[in-house]
């Protein structure tokens, strides 16, 4: 039993750091790691824009 505990920990948890530098090129799907990270990227500098942009308005 114990030895499939340890066998499903090493299937169920990715290398984290890995997957964040792998982009799968080459290959017809996706890296979910990767893609979850881009999208909050993303979302951060578009709040991050938003931002600047509302002040701008305000100074003169």
């Amino acid at each position: 039993m114990t030895a499939l505990k340890s066998l499903y920990r090493e299937v169920a948890m990715p290398n984290h750091d890995a997957d964040i530098g792998n982009k799968n090129k080459g290959t017809p799907g996706t890296n979910q790691t990767l893609d979850k990270n881009q999208g909050n990227r993303s979302k951060q500098l578009q709040e991050h824009a938003q931002k600047v942009a509302r002040e701008k308005i305000k100074s003169p």
